[in-house]
């Protein structure tokens, strides 16, 4: 009995240790591969360091705005998540939504060919993780991502993009 009662309190108590801590990450030059979906690169950020990323994202027209071919919507697919490796090989797991904004920006020199850049905002949610990241949990809101892509055209197999996510997670 004393042993249960042990038990129960050890378990209490780690919970009670759990902590709803800043996450912020920012990067340069990751890949985005329109024809795929798949993404990828490299970035900096607090309990990440110096940290790898890839996944897969769906885009779709704008429901609110089906006939504006600049407008879409973005979501990790269904039986996929971000990876995310630390420096230590901690992995961090999230799913994610959000809108996605094309500009005209011009045209490539002596062509009708638009040059476009587009901004992705959406908001990520912490679906689990391994190492450091194990007990992660995603706090009350979900993590703020802006990502701005490098001037591209349609004819490009890669995009290029900027990119920052901030909030705040829960860490054991």
């Amino acid at each position: 009995m004393l042993a249960l009662a042990i038990i129960i309190l050890t378990a209490s108590a780690r919970d009670s240790f759990a902590q709803t801590v800043p996450y912020k990450t920012m990067g340069k030059n990751a890949v985005y591969t329109p024809s795929t979906g798949d993404y990828g690169g490299f970035g900096v950020g607090t309990h990440m360091g110096k940290h790898s990323f890839f996944g897969n994202v769906t885009v779709k027209p704008d429901p609110n705005e089906p006939n504006n071919p600049l407008k879409g919507t973005f979501m990790t697919t269904p039986d996929t998540v971000q990876e995310v490796t630390a420096a230590d090989g901690s992995k961090f797991f999230s799913k994610f939504s959000g809108k996605v904004q094309l500009k005209v920006i011009g045209v490539v020199p002596n062509t009708t060919i638009p040059i476009f850049t587009a901004r992705w905002e959406g908001q990520f949610v912490v679906v689990g993780g391994t190492g450091r990241f194990a007990n992660v949990k995603p706090a009350a809101q979900p993590l703020q991502v802006i990502a701005v892509n490098h001037p591209f055209t349609f004819l490009d197999q890669q995009w290029y993009f900027d990119w920052e996510i901030d909030g705040q997670i829960i860490m054991k």
